[in-house]
């Protein structure tokens, strides 16, 4: 459009040059009237600068009739962004609701998929029937994490606080494979728990690296451990066995005297 406009108006001034110069011709023609130009030429000169006037006129409507055409083009164009901005904050706004819709259905499908906090293989599961309901957050089954094999034992409190501690030795007899055949593990115990629970406490042994295991180890071997609390000699054994009988003799005796 600018350029079809700056092309008319180059014509147009192509249009006032022709005028100009047809005007000039016809006051030379003017001049010399008196002499050897006829009023023929004369009257062809007139027309011709009239004709020149005409296409001077008809080249500013056109230049006009360009330059509206180039506003109303201007016009349309704004019009037409204006259009695809609109489309576009439509869009926009459908592509929002459209990805807070995915969230949600993203949250949603996390809510009703079962995974484990970790990876590992399935050690035990709940019995569920079909179609049974299951509260977010219940438990499930157990996942047993590959790693190193720990060994977990409950004692009585009586038997443990204050004699069980850590880095003391300790040994592992399986359920179910001859100790005289497979022989024991060694252990020591890494952590003792500081309270009981459901009447015992809890007391975490690992293994000896260098022990040979001769039976696999995995999740869920039943045993018995044994912790070695403290060595004494066999005379002082014996020492303490004698102190105490000394003690209950003498409490008896006492007692015997007060009643």
């Amino acid at each position: 459009a600018h350029a079809a406009l700056d092309e008319a108006r180059l014509e147009r001034r192509t249009r006032e040059l022709d005028q100009k110069l047809a005007e000039e011709e016809l006051m030379r023609l003017e001049r010399l009237r008196e002499t050897t130009v006829s009023e023929m030429q004369i009257a062809k000169a007139r027309t011709e600068v009239e004709k020149q006037k005409v296409a001077v006129e008809m080249h500013d409507a056109a230049v006009i009739r360009r330059e509206f055409e180039e506003k109303r083009l201007a016009s349309d164009r704004e019009a037409a962004i204006g259009s695809l901005l609109r489309e576009l904050a439509a869009d926009e706004g459908e592509l929002a609701v459209a990805r807070s819709a995915a969230a949600r259905q993203e949250n949603d499908i996390e809510r009703y998929c079962v995974r484990a906090p970790a990876a590992g293989v399935v050690g035990e599961l709940a019995t569920l029937a079909p179609g049974a309901f299951v509260s977010a957050g219940a438990r499930l089954g157990t996942v047993v994490s590959p790693g190193r094999v720990g060994v977990e034992a409950l004692f009585s409190p009586a038997d443990a606080v204050g004699r069980v501690r850590e880095g003391q030795r300790a040994e592992l007899s399986l359920d179910g494979f001859s100790r005289l055949e497979f022989g024991s593990f060694p252990l020591s115990v890494e952590r003792v728990a500081s309270e009981s629970r459901a009447g015992s406490i809890q007391v975490e042994l690992a293994l000896h690296a260098s022990a040979a295991p001769t039976v696999p180890l995995e999740h869920g071997l039943p045993g018995s451990v044994r912790v070695e609390i403290e060595r004494v000699s066999p005379v002082a054994l014996l020492l303490r066995s004698v102190g105490h009988a000394v003690r209950s003799t003498a409490n008896v005796k006492s007692g015997a005297s007060d009643g």
